[in-house]
């Protein structure tokens, strides 16, 4: 038995993180019939969530653009006590951030977690929401679990969605990779069952990279028209900046990569 027919057979899925990509995963999945384990490391986080205290007034500022964030369906939602109560599904989000060293190392230990459960594992499908420096998701998890003879499927589907609205609309297409042939197939499999646009990329690594160019091209863009519009503050730099980044050819940026002088 595949995992989509295994998902859809107890239509259960383990959520990782009650963060920002946790929380609103956790509502995307529940919207489309799932039930949801959900664990975090911050305790307090989960007790607040119980108590309808959570997402808390700093998550709003940040999360949403209405003001508004949808609620957690409690009755689709098991908030497990511990980690060893993750373990009854077919497919595993990890949704905890992999930004630095110290993040990383929060990967590792949850690498921990998934061998010393490894009895209660059936080749589970693992899929990544966050990205960190290439190769991180590799060092700091796969590794482990492969050294350990652990037998599990890893995916990636990185977000780089900013707010709960942009997310939940589903304009913005997320980019999916798989370690493996098998588990990059089980991964669409995945994203087309909950009718999510994807486009994919050959392998973790890949994607890894891609997330940090995204972020680097953003970060270099935004600063770039920041100046021009203390440089120019007569001029609409934001329509301007819209046109500029519409018209850009890439082929006209890609045709001196890799090339020497």
């Amino acid at each position: 038995m595949g995992i989509i027919e295994k998902v859809l057979k107890d239509k259960k899925i383990s959520i990782w993180g009650c963060g920002y990509l946790g929380y609103t995963s956790t509502i995307k999945f529940q919207s489309t019939g799932f039930f949801i384990n959900l664990y975090d490391l911050n305790i307090g986080r989960l007790k607040a969530l119980k108590a309808d205290k959570y997402p808390d007034v700093d998550s709003v500022e940040l999360w949403t653009s209405s003001g508004e964030i949808p609620k957690i369906n409690v009755s689709k939602l098991s908030i497990a006590t511990s980690p060893d109560q993750m373990f009854e599904s077919a497919i595993h989000i990890i949704s905890f951030p992999a930004e630095d060293d110290q993040k990383r190392k929060v990967l590792k230990d949850l690498s921990d977690i998934f061998i010393a459960n490894q009895e209660s594992l059936d080749s589970p499908l693992i899929i990544f929401q966050s990205a960190g420096v290439p190769r991180g998701i590799e060092n700091a998890f796969i590794s482990n679990l492969n050294d350990s003879g652990v037998q599990c499927l890893y995916a990636s589907a990185f977000r780089s969605d900013w707010i709960i609205e942009e997310f939940l609309a589903g304009n913005r297409k997320q980019v999916v990779s798989g370690y493996n042939a098998k588990a990059l197939n089980e991964a669409c499999a995945f994203m087309d069952l909950l009718e999510i646009k994807y486009s994919t990329l050959l392998s973790i690594e890949e994607a890894e990279v891609y997330e940090n160019a995204q972020k680097a091209i953003h970060f270099t863009l935004s600063g770039f028209f920041n100046e021009l519009s203390l440089s120019y503050p007569g001029i609409d730099i934001r329509k301007l900046s819209k046109l500029l980044i519409r018209n850009i050819e890439p082929d006209e940026i890609s045709t001196g990569l890799g090339t020497l002088s």
